[in-house]
Parts: structure tokens; C-alpha cells; sequence
């Protein structure tokens, strides 16, 4: 499809005016991160608008994260200003106004509303729109296929089949195969490009023929950027950006004064849970957990094994270690590995000088988004159907994954 785009479209806006950028936000990903970094990059004050779940029925298909938990991610994103929890999936020039907002917001991708026109032509036609580069390679759709293949997965879901699992991931160093820690120098560049992708300050760590933690690339070491603050450390997957991902990390933030946020390598997750993990890339969990406010800095690469974790605390003169309380049995490996990595806490006190925190799981979690999954299979699949019909590229031109 050939489209005019109209040069106000890409136009700086004042400091005082407002950009509303609406969207569904489920199975929140680096790409609507992205989308929320461009509109803030206008200018003005950035409004974040959230779709009833009844509204995302009526327009594209089945949500998985409910309402009040898209609010929640998107309130915790460092480029939102103000949330609007209520818009209507095709935004009118009479929306705007209601909402005291200059400019509506959308990406060079068409929009088709419920009634199979652009759901932002109104505010197009007025000169009150603004338009963003669309993110390519990620979307809510391939991520719930992947979703989908992981729930096929029982030797991974299955809480009973636990004890073996974890038991196995610990001992991993000891069996002949290689630590999952130590990358290839071609492995250590592509982190590295990641790492200056991110939208904090990270680092990437690889294991030294000494089996000494080292940091390479990445912007300033951490520690030295924060000499007189709290800091607080925790690992994990974070495979998917979900309300619970959110609600653990600003627990862990509130731990002190400045979090420091460990992600596993690709291959570890892949090596502890399955070939159908992670659902998500190391590239684009990072980079989507860069884009929360309450995470100040990232470890790609994040090791698992004890003593590198006691010695990446010392490293960084780490004050608390937050760890997810394990309390719960009937949880899929899957759920442990994703944030809040367990430790032995008494060898931990044992042998390092800071504290260790224990966090309560929150409410949603990859095991609980797993059993909507199920519960909602007929509909999931009608939703795939809805959104692959709704999407017609402008193809606008340059680089659409610059972040």
C-alpha cells in the first residue's frame, strides 16, 4: 500500500503540549517500549492510553493481561507522564479535547478499527497526529506463539517435576558439558552491541579462563556511577514483562537506593528449561526491562552459579541480594527462574557481608499467565486470526529498530 505521509506528522512539538499514545499493551514488549521512547522524543508531555478489555475484545481479539495490569506496566515506564486507562480503540479529534491532549500518536503501521477504517483518521484529517517508526521483529502475536509452544512443554510446567530440575541446574558446572557463562569473543561483541542499545547504564560479564568475573563494554561500571548509594541486586529470566515482573522489581527498588538488575544468557535459559525457551530474546528482555523506571542498571549475561553471584555482589559492593520467596511448591521451573533466582540464603550470610531479602511471588506470574493461556485457548486462537488482518505497513522509510 503506497501512502502520502505528511511532513507534520514528524514535527517536534512545544514543551507544553500534550501526545496521547493509545494501545492494547498486552504481552508488553521492547516494541511498545519503543513506541512510548519515540513519542516522548516530540517534546511534550507523553499520555499513555489503555484499552478496556471489553475494547480489545471488540476490536482484535481476546486480551492475556487484564486491564488494571496494562495500566500498571505502562504507569511504570520512564518516558510516561500521565495514563489515560479508559480510551476508545479508534481516538477522535472530540477524544482529544476531552482528554486535554494536543496530539494523537501511532506508529507507521495502519490501525483498522472496528469498522475497517483507520482508527486514526479523524485526528489525521484535523492535523492532530503525530507518527512513529513501528518496531519491527516483535510483536504481542509472535510472542504468544511462542507461548503456546511453551505450554506443550509439561517436563518444564510441571511443578512436581521440580526437585530433579533444580537439583540438575545447580550442579550444571560439574557435569561435562560447558558453562553457559563463558561466551565466544564473537558472542561477547554481539552482547556488548546490546548492552549500548539499552536505555540505562549496563554491563556485560564473561567468565575468564581464571573463572574470575569480568566486565567488557556496556557503559561505566556500575559501582562507580553510585559510591554513596544503597545498591540492590537481583537475577533472573524476566522471559516475560508482565504486572508481576513490575510489582517485584519496585519491591526490589525499595530495597534502596539503586537496583541493579542481573539477566540470563539465551543459552542458560535454554540449557535449564527446554529448547522452547526463552520466549523472549535476550535482546529484547533487556531492553525492555531498560525502559522501566524503577531499574537502574543491567548485567547481561548474569551468572546463576553461587560463587560467581557472591562474587558479582562484592564487585559491585552490593548491600541487599532480593531473592523471591520459595515458599511456594507447586510453581513450574519456569515461574523460580524468571525473577528473584533463589540462593541458599544460610550460605549466602555465610560468606558475603550484605543481606539477603526475601520478596513475596506476586499474584501474576509465568505459571498464572500459562493457565489463562489455557483457559482461554478457543479465544487466543480467534485473536491470531483478528491480528494478523489489522496490520498494513507504510513502510516508512529508515531504520526501524533504532533505540
Amino acid at each position: 500500500m503506497d501512502a502520502v505521509i505528511d511532513q507534520e506528522w514528524t514535527s517536534k512539538v512545544s514543551r507544553n503540549e500534550r501526545l496521547l499514545l493509545d494501545g492494547c499493551f498486552d504481552l508488553f514488549h521492547y516494541g511498545h517500549a519503543n513506541a512510548l521512547r519515540q513519542a516522548k522524543e516530540f517534546g511534550g508531555d507523553l499520555v499513555a492510553a489503555t484499552h478496556s478489555d471489553d475494547e480489545i475484545r471488540r476490536c482484535k481479539g481476546e486480551p492475556l493481561y487484564s486491564w488494571s495490569e496494562r495500566i500498571q506496566i505502562v504507569r511504570a515506564i520512564k518516558w510516561v507522564d500521565d495514563v489515560i486507562e479508559d480510551a476508545p480503540y479508534s481516538v477522535s479529534v472530540s477524544d482529544l479535547r476531552r482528554f486535554q491532549v494536543d496530539f494523537a500518536v501511532h506508529g507507521d503501521d495502519v490501525s483498522i478499527g472496528a469498522d475497517g477504517r483507520d482508527s486514526h483518521i479523524l485526528t489525521k484529517e484535523a492535523g492532530m497526529f503525530k507518527m512513529i517508526r513501528r518496531t519491527r521483529g516483535i510483536s504481542s502475536t509472535t510472542i504468544l506463539g511462542r507461548l503456546l509452544d511453551a505450554a506443550e512443554s509439561p517436563s518444564v510446567l510441571q511443578a512436581e517435576k521440580e526437585e530433579s530440575k533444580a537439583e540438575k541446574a545447580d550442579q550444571h558446572v560439574k557435569e561435562n558439558q560447558p558453562q553457559p557463562n563463558n561466551i565466544t569473543e564473537s558472542q561477547s561483541e554481539e552482547l556488548i552491541e546490546i548492552a549500548d542499545k539499552l536505555w540505562c547504564s549496563s554491563a556485560v560479564i564473561v567468565s575468564t579462563p581464571s573463572q574470575q568475573i569480568k566486565f567488557i563494554g556496556g557503559r561505566p561500571q556500575i559501582n562507580s556511577t553510585t559510591p554513596d548509594k544503597q545498591i540492590v541486586y537481583t537475577c533472573g529470566s524476566f522471559d516475560l514483562c508482565h504486572a508481576g515482573t513490575v510489582k517485584f522489581l519496585e519491591q526490589a527498588k525499595a530495597l534502596g537506593d539503586c537496583l541493579v538488575v542481573g539477566i540470563f544468557s539465551d543459552q542458560l535459559v535454554r540449557w535449564m528449561l527446554g529448547d522452547q525457551f526463552p520466549i523472549v530474546t535476550l535482546e529484547h528482555r533487556a531492553l525492555c526491562l531498560s525502559a522501566l523506571s524503577v531499574v537502574d542498571h543491567i548485567v547481561l549475561n548474569a551468572p546463576s552459579e553461587q560463587k560467581d553471584i557472591l562474587e558479582l555482589l562484592d564487585h559491585l559492593d552490593v548491600k541487599t541480594f532480593a531473592v523471591l520467596n520459595q515458599c511456594i511448591t507447586s510453581q513450574s521451573l519456569a515461574s523460580k527462574l524468571e525473577f528473584g533466582h533463589p540462593i541458599e540464603k544460610s550460605s549466602i550470610d555465610l560468606k558475603w557481608s550484605g543481606s539477603v531479602s526475601t520478596i513475596d511471588r506476586p499474584v501474576v506470574s509465568f505459571d498464572s499467565i500459562i493457565f489463562r493461556l489455557s483457559q482461554k485457548s478457543e479465544q487466543i486462537q480467534k485473536t491470531f486470526d483478528v491480528k494478523n488482518s489489522k496490520v498494513i505497513s507504510l513502510n516508512l522509510p529508515g531504520n526501524y529498530n533504532v533505540v
